[in-house]
């Protein structure tokens, strides 16, 4: 039998503290994007899966992730403010083997990028890893 998916809001402070130490560990030795967040919930046997993507409020079309539900994009926010942490550009994932199936924004050069997201016609996906916001862009 199945076990049951656990809500994430249902998780206590203590919970919630050891999975952000978690998701620190694994930024800080090995880097971290959404493809570890899912990793890491899904270890936890979290219910995390949804249809509502993760866009950058500079454009709706540009998509850092998707398939989440509201309450995992809440608790990645809340690591990330928390964190101070910020996006960067990666090719961690497809280094890694997991990609969207989505057009990709190749470049690295975040204020191109940022420039030109609100212009995008059609959905792409910017590939982004978490840093703290004083690292080097």
């Amino acid at each position: 039998m199945a076990s049951e998916l656990k809500k994430i809001t249902d998780l206590s402070d203590e919970e919630k503290t050891r999975l952000f130490k978690e998701f620190e560990d694994q930024r800080v030795n090995y880097g971290l994007c959404f493809m570890d967040f899912e990793n890491i919930m899904y270890e936890h046997k979290l219910d995390y899966q949804g249809k509502l993507r993760v866009s950058l409020p500079l454009g709706e079309n540009l998509v850092l992730w998707s398939l989440l539900n509201e309450d995992a994009i809440r608790l990645i926010n809340e690591y990330v403010v928390s964190h101070g942490l910020r996006y960067k550009p990666t090719d961690m994932y497809a280094e890694r083997g997991r990609v969207l199936d989505l057009p990709v924004i190749s470049s690295k050069d975040e204020a191109e990028i940022m420039k030109s997201a609100k212009d995008l016609k059609k959905t792409h996906w910017l590939p982004v890893e978490l840093v703290s916001i004083d690292e080097n862009k």
